[in-house]
């Protein structure tokens, strides 16, 4: 842990120094200097050519820092260190190591401070607030994608996508279709109940079709009845006619041939006979017709009304057979949507084991990650339960998964727990203090840089 901290020349400073402990507050006004002391911090941890930070006006600056276990750290700058670089110089006691890259990567790999803006990670967008957390999570990537597999076996992978991106993009897709199958299910049961309720039960069908064909058959019986009646009448009455006919003529050749020997004598009676003979037999005809009418419509009289009243049964039974079929068709249509609906509803308890499985198993990475209390939702960072993007989550909860991702970061890297937290006045005096007392529990040492009012001032909190 640093324990001392001196900037000579540094930033906007000209001497600054103080005594560090485990949480440290760096306070002051824009301009005050809170930046050059950052920097000035950092630049003896981390690699690399801090030549602007030399203060205007002056040829060279120097930051020192003092560790609790003697170990102490300069870093010397100088306007022309662009060209010449920033010598970093470490010694405890007696060793002293030479300024050079063995300097520095001794430094690196020791410490390298890991520098977090909570201000910027405050304000991001959701999506850059996503890759930050992203960042931090390490997973083995072929590892978890073996293990989701067995679960969701159509795994959808996008490439250069996290892990977790992958289990949350393809636990949502899973889920739309759930939701999706859940309506055509709800859909398919009411067109089938809707089926049901408005057709009656059906009937026998095969009773219904005996009935049809026995109500057909009576209607034939009927019509060759009177078609066999009228024909045996038509029969008889042309018999009766051509008798007539016949026994007239039989009657009047044989008189006229008596007559003819006579005829002279008897020309006029000869005429007179056979005009009255004609209207006889015209008569006689006249009424046999009449009695073949007569009796037709007899027939007529009694068998249309049957005929008719059967015609009319069959046409109603035809047209309740018709009702049938629609009925059964209409049946077999909700049936249809019922089986239809039974399978949905087995698909989506699949979709809904699938989700359970995915989630369970997603808690169990979750479990495992370094940051606590976070999880990943439809791209939404979820902070303890509730939503980052909506901006659900207290201010002070994200400053301290900010102190999270700079402990995982530096951590993965390999160094010791130093971080740097800048930007922290989007926290009101409030949510500072919260934020001041969770980092307690940290095994870390935190400089926290916040605009304040006044000249630059530091408030140590030792163990």
């Amino acid at each position: 842990m640093i324990t001392f901290v001196r900037l000579t020349n540094i930033g906007c400073l000209e001497l600054f120094e103080f005594k560090a402990g485990k949480f440290n507050l760096i306070t002051g006004a824009n301009g005050a200097g809170k930046s050059s002391v950052g920097k000035g911090i950092l630049s003896t941890l981390t690699k690399g050519n801090f030549g602007t930070l030399t203060r205007e006006g002056s040829e060279g600056g120097q930051a020192v820092v003092i560790f609790d276990d003697g170990l102490e750290v300069t870093r010397e700058v100088t306007s022309a260190a662009s060209a010449t670089g920033s010598p970093l110089t470490v010694k405890r006691g007696k060793w002293s190591e030479k300024p050079g890259k063995k300097s520095e990567d001794f430094m690196e790999g020791l410490f390298g401070g890991y520098s977090v803006d909570a201000g910027k990670l405050l304000t991001a967008k959701p999506a850059d607030r996503l890759k930050a957390l992203l960042e931090a999570m390490v997973l083995d990537e072929k590892k978890v994608l073996t293990e989701i597999r067995e679960i969701v076996p159509d795994l959808i992978v996008m490439q250069g996508q996290h892990p977790l991106e992958i289990i949350d993009n393809n636990r949502k897709r899973i889920y739309e279709d759930r939701a999706r199958v859940n309506k055509e299910e709800k859909q398919k049961r009411l067109a089938a109940k809707e089926l049901f309720e408005s057709t009656p039960s059906p009937i026998d069908m095969v009773l219904l079709t005996r009935e049809v064909s026995d109500a057909e058959d009576a209607r034939d019986l009927l019509v060759s009845d009177k078609s066999e009646k009228l024909e045996s009448l038509k029969i008889r009455s042309r018999r009766a006619v051509d008798a007539l006919t016949k026994a007239s003529t039989d009657h009047v050749s044989d008189r006229s041939a008596t007559l003819r020997a006579r005829i002279k004598l008897l020309e006029d009676e000869i005429v007179e006979y056979e005009r009255t003979e004609s209207k006889a037999l015209a008569v006689q005809v006249s009424d046999v017709r009449a009695e073949f009418e007569a009796k037709q419509s007899a027939l007529d009289a009694e068998y249309d009304d049957a005929i008719a009243l059967k015609r009319d049964e069959i046409t109603k039974l035809h047209s309740t057979k018709e009702n049938e079929v629609a009925i059964l068709t209409s049946r077999k249509f909700a049936s249809q949507n019922e089986r239809e609906a039974e399978s949905l509803k087995q698909e989506s308890e699949g979709l809904s084991y699938q989700l359970k499985a995915i989630d369970a198993y997603k808690l169990t990475l979750m479990e495992n990650l370094p940051i606590k209390g976070v999880t990943i939702e439809d791209g939404d960072v979820i902070i303890d339960g509730k939503s980052w993007g909506k901006d659900q989550v207290n201010t002070s909860r994200v400053a301290i998964m900010a102190l999270d991702l700079g402990v995982v970061k530096a951590t993965m890297a390999g160094h010791a727990g130093i971080v740097l937290m800048d930007n922290l006045e989007v926290l009101d005096d409030e949510n500072m203090a919260i934020f001041e007392e969770a980092s307690k529990a940290y095994d870390v040492q935190i400089f926290c840089f916040r605009v304040g009012l006044g000249p630059l001032t530091v408030r140590t909190v030792s163990e």
